[in-house]
Parts: C-alpha cells; structure tokens; sequence
C-alpha cells in the first residue's frame, strides 16, 4: 500500500516548478516518511521470525528466505527512493526559504534608502533620537544584523554545493 502510494506520487508526472507547491509536497512526503518509520518495527520482526524459521530448521525456511529478499529488496528501494525524492523537495524548501530572505532585505534597504532620501535633519533632539531609532530599527521586527546575513549566507553556500542555481527568478 504505501509503494503504491509513493508511486503513484512519483510517477505522477505533476509540473513541480513551482516552489509553492514543492513545499506542499515536501509536506506530504514528511508524512509518508513519517509512514515508512512507524513500519520499521514491522519490517524487523518479519526478520526476526525468518532468523528463528531458519534457526529451527523449518521446512518452510526455504520459501520464507525467498520472501524475506523480495520484501527487503522492496522495502530497500522504496526507501532508497523515498529519500532521493524528499532530497530534492528540501531542496525547494531552501530555496524558497532564501529567496524569502533576500525580498525581505531588500526590502528593509529600499526603507532605509526612502528614509535617507527624505532628507529629514530633525527638528530637535528628540525628533533626531526618534529619527535614530527608527533607522536603527530599535521599534521594529525586522532587523538586519550580522546574524541574519551570515544565516543567508550560510543557506546559499547549501545551495550553491548542492549545485541550485539561486537567482532563477530574476
């Protein structure tokens, strides 16, 4: 049931070129992962059953080693797939999570540059302090400071040896 799921997933052939909906599916695919882990236990006393099969000299030994390659060989590459495939869609993720920082900055430099253009001297003391404030971002949630710079730039080297072409947007 969940390689079928999975497949049919995969082999579904959706446009995933939008990031929007890669983060959606990345979503759905921590949830099948999640999936695959709650049904390792399964996978290790089915192992565990053949190994007391084989122990005992079972006649059906023969037969249950046959089953247990297939089943692990499945399980194996189900696996294996389950991870390329959640690979690139983190990939998305950082992507889109780089992005997202960068508008931001940009953001916060267009601000500052509106504020600087504007001219204003202050009238007196306190309105230079409040005009201080406000470029030092002191009342604000966004705040651009060595730390978020250093977290970006430590996103796009990620990506960069990933091999992501970052500006694909512009």
């Amino acid at each position: 049931m969940l390689l079928f799921l999975f497949q049919a997933d995969v082999s579904s052939g959706e446009d995933l070129s939008s990031l929007e909906e890669k983060i959606a599916k990345l979503q759905k695919h921590q949830a099948f992962q999640a999936e695959l882990a709650a049904h390792e236990p399964r996978i290790a006393g089915i192992k565990k059953q053949l190994d007391r099969l084989i122990a005992e000299r079972h006649s059906s030994s023969p037969t249950a080693k046959a089953s247990w390659a297939r089943l692990h060989s499945a399980w194996q590459k189900l696996d294996n797939d389950a991870q390329a495939h959640g690979q690139g869609l983190e990939e998305a993720q950082d992507i889109l999570e780089f992005h997202n920082q960068v508008d931001k900055i940009e953001a916060w430099i267009r601000d500052k540059e509106m504020m600087v253009q504007a001219g204003e001297a202050g009238e007196d003391l306190e309105h230079c302090l409040q005009l201080q404030r406000k470029l030092d971002d002191v009342d604000s949630d966004m705040r651009v400071d060595d730390a978020r710079i250093k977290t970006i730039n430590a996103l796009a080297d990620k990506l960069i040896r990933q091999g992501v072409f970052l500006f694909s947007h512009f």
